[in-house]
C-alpha cells in the first residue's frame, strides 16, 4: 500500500526506529514459602486452647438458660395456682385427695412430695399448666415419661389426660409422680383427718405449716412447690452428705428452684439447701 503526499506517516516508537522489539517488564520470581510443621502445630495448639476455654463457658450458659426455663415453669404453675385459689370458695390452693387406699401406695412412709392425685392435672392444665411444665428441663423424666407413653400409644403426651393415663397404665392407679415437689397438704384416701405433708405425722425441721389457703400469712416461708431434690445422710443441722436431683452441672448439683405463695421464685445454691421432711432414720430427706 502506497501513501499519498498528504497522508500522515504512522508514528514509530523509539524501539521501532532502533530496530528493537518492545519487551515486557521483567517478572520477579520470589521463593514461595509454606508454613512449617512447627508453625502449623503452634496454630493448631492455639485453636485447641481457645476451644477449651470457650466450651465450658458455652456449656454453663446453656445450663443457666435451663435453670431460668425451670423458673419460668414454676412461675406459670404459680399463676395457675393463684387463679385456682381465687376461684375456690374457700381460697384453697390446689389440693386433691391422694388415693392411697385404691393404689399401690400403702402406708404414710411410702408417700413422696412428688405424688399428686391424677384429677389435679387436668384442672391445672385448663389454667395454663401444660403437662411438660411439671418437669424440670435439666432432668430426664419428661423424656422418659413421653417415651413410655409413645411405646403404648404411638404418639407423644399432648395433654394432661395423657399424663394421667401414662401413670395409670404403668402403676394401675391415678397417682401421678411429678418431677416437682408439691408442698400443699392433700387429704389421704381412707385416713381420717390426715394429710401429706403433715407437721404432726412427718419428721420435719420446722413447725410452721405448709400453705393451704390464699390468705395464710403464716405460710409465707413455705413453698408451694420446689424441684425434686433429695439429700442423703441428713445431719442434725439439716445438711446432707449427698444430694441428687435439683440442677446438676458437671456432675454436681448446683442449685434448686422453689415457688412461694406470693409468686416469687427462689433459686437456692446447693449450700443453702436444707431438708424439710425426712424419714425417721434420717437416711434421706426432701430438700429445698
Amino acid at each position: 500500500m502506497t501513501t499519498g503526499p498528504h497522508q500522515r506517516q504512522p508514528i514509530m516508537g523509539i524501539n521501532s526506529r532502533l530496530g528493537r522489539k518492545p519487551s515486557a517488564a521483567p517478572l520477579r520470581r520470589g521463593k514461595s514459602r509454606g508454613m512449617t510443621l512447627v508453625e502449623l502445630l503452634v496454630v493448631m495448639g492455639t485453636i485447641a486452647i481457645l476451644i477449651g476455654i470457650a466450651l465450658p463457658g458455652m456449656a454453663y450458659a446453656r445450663f443457666s438458660s435451663r435453670v431460668s426455663l425451670c423458673g419460668n415453669n414454676f412461675r406459670q404453675i404459680g399463676i395457675a395456682s393463684h387463679s385456682y385459689a381465687t376461684e375456690d370458695s374457700l381460697g384453697r390452693w390446689p389440693s386433691f385427695t391422694l388415693p392411697i387406699a385404691s393404689s399401690p401406695l400403702t402406708g404414710y412412709p411410702g408417700i413422696r412430695p412428688t405424688y399428686v392425685a391424677g384429677e389435679m392435672i387436668v384442672p391445672m392444665e385448663r389454667l395454663g399448666v401444660a403437662p411438660k411444665l411439671w418437669f424440670c428441663p435439666l432432668r430426664p423424666y419428661w423424656e422418659i415419661s413421653n417415651a413410655n407413653f409413645r411405646r403404648t400409644f404411638d404418639r407423644d403426651i399432648s395433654m394432661g389426660a395423657d399424663l394421667v393415663e401414662s401413670f395409670k397404665r404403668g402403676t394401675g392407679s391415678i397417682v401421678v409422680a411429678l418431677d416437682t415437689f408439691w408442698w400443699v397438704p392433700r387429704p389421704l384416701e381412707g385416713v381420717a383427718q390426715a394429710t401429706f405433708p403433715d407437721t404432726t405425722a412427718s419428721v420435719i425441721r420446722r413447725s410452721d405449716p405448709w400453705p393451704e389457703r390464699l390468705d395464710q400469712s403464716s405460710t409465707a416461708g413455705r413453698p408451694l412447690a420446689s424441684d425434686d431434690t433429695v439429700g442423703g445422710g441428713i445431719s442434725p443441722e439439716g445438711k446432707a452428705a449427698t444430694i441428687s436431683g435439683g440442677h446438676r452441672f458437671s456432675g454436681r448439683v448446683r442449685s434448686s428452684n422453689a415457688l412461694f405463695p406470693d409468686g416469687h421464685i427462689e433459686t437456692k445454691p446447693v449450700g443453702g439447701l436444707t431438708w424439710e421432711v425426712c424419714n425417721p432414720s434420717r437416711e434421706f430427706g426432701y430438700m429445698y
